[in-house]
């Protein structure tokens, strides 16, 4: 106990894939559940969790055991990083080296993937925010593409962008997580595309285009630079990085970006 509170560490993981980490402490930050990462054996990636409630969690995980701890401070062992308690952490991370930005702008990146359910939650909380924010503020979408199966979605936003159909983009998060819709191959996406009004023959000879491919090679050099491993992610002036496992949640995502350039326009 730790001032009459029971304190429970819990482990979670090993995770196999990155993302799929992020998205478990997404979820458990929504929670109210402070977690934080540490490293054991290697590469082998887990959680501990302090919390005084019995944690469910079903998704993308398995429990590996429950530990009683004499400190709200996580232990320091060999192989294993020493943390601190969520609330004596900041709410973003400093991108190291910081990345070019467009001169006299100050601008956001949010890195994301039409297939990330999280993205999907986020993706109406940023577009209200983007029509506040001030003219020198730039706020660019770019599409990840972590392995050669999300290629087809990430041609897929530049094909809209260039077609200047960015009003579909809301509606293909809605498509794919709402209605169900597998649309992670080119046929699946163009069949989509055309249902939505846009021209097949235009749409396909666009997304396979020289500029689409070119695009999305620039997305896969910004994702490396910026050493995204999770989305949402969101990159401000280059030089700090938040998220929803960052932020503790989703409007948190969006008020740390915002509270972030307030400070770099008050310098």
């Amino acid at each position: 106990e730790v001032n009459g509170l029971q304190v429970n560490r819990v482990r979670v993981g090993p995770f196999a894939r990155i993302d799929d980490m992020n998205q478990t402490r997404t979820r458990l930050g929504q929670e109210k559940i402070p977690t934080a990462v540490v490293r054991q054996y290697g590469s082998f990636k887990r959680f501990l969790f302090q919390d005084e409630r019995q944690l469910k969690i079903t998704l993308m995980m398995r429990t590996l055991g429950v530990l009683m701890a004499a400190t709200a401070l996580f232990f320091s062992s060999p192989g294993l990083t020493q943390g601190m308690p969520a609330a004596a952490k900041a709410k973003y991370l400093e991108v190291s080296p910081p990345q070019p930005t467009e001169p006299g702008k100050t601008e956001v990146i949010e890195f994301f993937s039409y297939a990330c359910s999280h993205c999907a939650v986020l993706e109406p909380l940023l577009e209200k925010w983007i029509k506040k924010v001030p003219a020198d503020v730039v706020v660019k979408r770019v599409p990840v593409a972590f392995n050669a199966s999300m290629k087809p979605l990430q041609q897929l936003f530049y094909s809209l962008e260039a077609l200047d159909r960015l009003d579909l983009h809301g509606k293909v998060f809605n498509a794919i997580h709402e209605e169900k819709k597998r649309l992670f191959t080119k046929p699946d996406i163009v069949a989509w595309v055309a249902a939505q009004g846009v021209d097949r023959a235009k749409f396909e000879s666009v997304y396979d285009s020289f500029g689409v491919v070119s695009k999305s090679g620039r997305a896969d050099q910004l994702v490396s630079a910026y050493k995204v491993q999770g989305t949402p992610s969101m990159a401000v002036a280059g030089r700090f990085m938040t998220s929803p496992s960052e932020a503790g949640g989703y409007q948190e995502t969006i008020d740390v970006s915002d509270g972030l350039i307030r400070q770099l326009r008050a310098k």
